[in-house]
Formats: C-alpha cells, sequence, structure tokens
C-alpha cells in the first residue's frame, strides 16, 4: 500500500465513503488546507453538518455500497452504527472506511473488499494528486499513472482513466521513435515535454485508434524551443473523431524570441 499522509487519507476516506467519488486536483488540495487550518476534527465537524440532512438509512445504504461491505454487514447493522454515533455519523463513516484499509483480520468477505477498497484508494490518490485532473470521477475510476522512460516503452493501459507522462529526462525525451502506449478503454491522457526540436521534426502519435483528442495550448513553457503535447483519448471534447486507422495529431508548438517574449503558436494539421 502507499503511504498516504493523514490528511490526504481523511479526504480520500471521505470522499470515497460518503460519495463514492475521487476528488479532482483543486478538491483534493482544498480539502487538505481546510484540514490544515480547522484541524481533523473541524473538518469532519464540517462533514457532518454538509450530511446533516441525509436519512441515517441513506448514509448506511451509501457506505455500504462504496465500501463493498454489502455481504459482510447488513443495512440494519450499519444503521445501528451510525445510530451508536449520533452527532458523527460521517466522522464514524470514514473511521471506518480507514479500518477497512487497514484490516488485518481473516474474514474472507472483508479481506476481499478491503483488496478492492485499496485498490480504489490507491487509484484515487494517483488521480486527485495529478494537476492535470480538475474534475472529480467515480470511485476506481482513476486508473493508473505511468512514467515513460528514455528506453524504448511499449505499455498498455488499463479500462479506467490511466495517465501517461512523458517528461524529459537529463534532456533527452521519453517519448520517441518505437514507443507504443495502448491507453486500453476509458478517457486517458498522455502528457509529452519535448526538448530541443526543430520544425522539421514534430511529434506525431501513430497507432490504432478509435478516438484520439489533442486539446489547446498548455501554459507557457520557459525552454526556448520546448514543445509540450496533450493528447487525450476517449474524451467527449474531442477536436475529432477517427474511426481507426494511423492519425497524426494537431498540436501547438510555443517558442520564446531571444528576449523572452512567447511568439504566436503556430497550428500545423496532418
Amino acid at each position: 500500500m502507499i503511504l498516504l499522509l493523514p490528511s490526504q487519507a481523511t479526504v480520500l476516506h471521505a470522499y470515497a465513503v460518503l460519495l463514492g467519488m475521487t476528488p479532482g486536483n483543486a478538491a483534493f488540495k482544498d480539502h487538505q488546507a481546510y484540514i490544515a487550518s480547522a484541524g481533523n476534527a473541524g473538518y469532519l465537524s464540517a462533514v457532518e453538518s454538509y450530511f446533516a440532512g441525509t436519512s441515517t438509512a441513506s448514509l448506511a445504504s451509501t457506505a455500504l455500497t462504496n465500501l463493498g461491505l454489502t455481504s459482510v454487514f447488513t443495512q440494519a447493522e450499519a444503521e445501528a452504527f451510525l445510530t451508536s454515533n449520533p452527532g458523527n455519523r460521517t466522522g464514524a463513516l470514514i473511521a471506518a472506511a480507514a479500518w477497512l484499509y487497514s484490516y488485518s483480520g481473516a474474514d474472507a468477505g472483508t479481506l476481499a473488499a478491503k483488496a478492492a477498497y485499496v485498490s480504489a484508494i490507491e487509484s484515487s490518490y494517483s488521480y486527485s494528486n495529478n494537476t492535470a485532473n480538475v474534475d472529480g470521477c467515480s470511485l476506481g475510476a482513476g486508473g493508473q499513472t505511468v512514467y515513460l522512460t528514455t528506453g524504448f516503452d511499449n505499455l498498455v493501459g488499463t479500462a479506467l482513466n490511466d495517465t501517461y507522462l512523458a517528461r524529459t529526462i537529463d534532456n533527452a525525451n521519453t517519448l520517441q521513435d518505437g514507443d507504443k502506449v495502448d491507453g486500453g478503454t476509458g478517457t486517458d491522457t498522455l502528457f509529452a515535454d519535448f526538448n530541443a526540436l526543430t520544425n522539421r521534426h514534430h511529434p506525431r502519435a501513430s497507432r490504432t485508434l478509435r478516438r484520439w483528442l489533442c486539446v489547446p495550448k498548455p501554459p507557457p513553457l520557459t525552454a526556448p524551443t520546448a514543445t509540450t503535447w496533450r493528447a487525450t483519448h476517449g474524451s467527449n471534447r474531442c477536436a475529432a473523431l477517427f474511426g481507426c486507422g494511423t492519425l497524426r495529431p494537431r498540436y501547438r508548438q510555443h517558442r520564446r524570441d531571444p528576449l523572452g517574449r512567447q511568439q504566436q503558436p503556430c497550428r500545423r494539421r496532418h
């Protein structure tokens, strides 16, 4: 299991057990900032107030489903658990989620639920910690984050929303000729940084795709000739839809003149 800071764990468990969701990056940071300011008790009190109008039966049913414990505990048992924690129902559920995450017993049903929940929380952490993920997503839909290397990469994604990062390492590009990235299903995102490119060497995506999107320009770069390219597979914001076949993406290249001023980006279509 990954090592989570207490505030990170509290936020992820709260979203998971109460909403069945993974927070987006901004919300993840905002909730941690609230904990840092108001303390853990203050955060739990705020969450309790937010769900004050939600019935005990609804909270119990939601928690059992989101934690995968419907075959371990009954609805009546879950409601009794919440009733025994008046004024702190949501805090008790967050604690129950933390208990499941660290469960060390021998009950087969609970162990199965734990395995699925740990996987979902680790996926949530990877998703929420990525600044590219603005919106939240369903619990367990965060996918994995994969870093490309300076060698030849042959990667296959999951059925979830995966993120591929092709950063420069010691001024060497990690996305290069010969790399193969198959995102699988889900909404997958590729971020690639390119160092010292010329106009005759443009990034190209060649593979069989159902859908591929090249989104608008990223923030300005500091390197004079660096290019950043972002592509998302399977998004409803598609700039173009393709049945299948080979695709060269649309992209933007950003340069700065010798005085450091950003020049107008050029848009090329292949």
